[in-house]
């Protein structure tokens, strides 16, 4: 079971997942994309799933994507996109044949979207959860797939109170495991604190989850993040935080559904050198300052890949060039 959290406030939403795949506490693979960036005609979400990762042909992050994108037309409205969405899952779920071979427990999917509404002055922060097996307005969980999906909303309260915050966690559930580190980055969000500082918080705070018995090998070390910033003119930023030194690193899913003429959605998205260069190390774990850097280079981390003017855990995303780039054909995409 994923673990994802998500953190935000009036300047900036983070949302982080980890990468495992496990099934019945079995690893399959521990780079497993379940967190990605949807963009529609009024909102801007980050959103991730937990839950049913794979079944047989099935795959739930290219579904999602999908199904997204068809339920984009005709208003491309947030809240009507989700509630379509909601729909067609329930409808798939019950009458794709590929179910019928799996248990009620292994068949739980929660999909949830943080971000912001645009039609709002300013952007009002929002919530959304998707789920066959979670109640977000009661935080229960059930331990089988419910019959139908249900769709719950929710929205921080105007007037805008001055240190508003909105948090939430889906997948494992951690009680009160180190509830004092997920406290922390709490309060350092409603500081508006540094999004970078409370974004390495929580990469901490789920790698000891990773590390905890409780969670029974389900959760990876390995994590991707995405930040959304509330102004629409500034880009996401992602990131990807391995244990150890890496030739690639990996994008978040891209799904847009802004209007007819941009609807697309891209997956699995991998970032390399490319020539002679492929097998040199682009990203690795965060180290003390002092440390070697893990590039090889000889120079210490804080003046190297550490270094304080040097963003290394992934790009951020122009959002226009990346739409004008695929209209011209220069991105591959995974088209609805």
């Amino acid at each position: 079971m994923t673990f994802i959290v998500s953190l935000g406030n009036h300047e900036n939403i983070i949302q982080l997942s980890d990468r495992r795949l496990s099934f019945n506490g079995i690893i399959g693979d521990y780079e497993s994309n379940k967190i990605g960036i949807f963009v529609c005609k009024n909102a801007r979400f980050a959103v991730g799933f937990t839950g049913l990762a794979k079944c047989d042909k099935f795959e739930t992050q290219s579904w999602i994507a999908k199904l997204l994108c068809d339920s984009g037309p005709p208003d491309f409205d947030a809240k009507s996109i989700l509630d379509r969405f909601t729909e067609r899952a329930t409808y798939v779920f019950k009458n794709n044949p590929l179910f019928k071979k799996i248990t009620n427990t292994h068949k739980r999917l929660s999909v949830m979207f943080t971000g912001y509404l645009y039609q709002h002055s300013p952007p009002l922060v929002a919530l959304a959860l998707v789920s066959n097996f979670e109640n977000l307005d009661d935080g229960s969980m059930n331990k089988n797939a419910q019959n139908k999906f249900s769709v719950f909303y929710h929205t921080e309260p105007r007037p805008n109170p001055p240190r508003m915050k909105l948090f939430n966690t889906i997948g494992f559930s951690p009680g009160n495991i180190y509830s004092e580190d997920f406290n922390e980055a709490i309060d350092m969000m409603v500081d508006k604190l540094p999004i970078k500082n409370i974004e390495w918080k929580l990469v901490k705070y789920i790698r000891k989850i990773s590390n905890h018995p409780n969670s029974q090998n389900t959760i990876g070390e390995q994590i991707s993040s995405v930040i959304v910033p509330s102004d629409r003119q500034k880009d996401f930023i992602c990131s990807y935080y391995p244990t150890s030194k890496r030739v690639e690193t990996y994008m978040p899913n891209f799904i847009c559904a802004i209007d007819n003429d941009k609807l697309f959605a891209t997956k699995n998205i991998k970032i390399s050198y490319s020539g002679n260069q492929n097998d040199l190390p682009i990203v690795g774990p965060k180290l003390h300052p002092n440390q070697k850097c893990w590039c090889d280079s000889g120079l210490r981390y804080k003046h190297c890949h550490g270094s304080k003017n040097r963003i290394i855990q992934g790009p951020s995303i122009d959002f226009n060039k990346f739409i004008n780039e695929i209209k011209k054909g220069k991105r591959n995409t995974n088209n609805k």
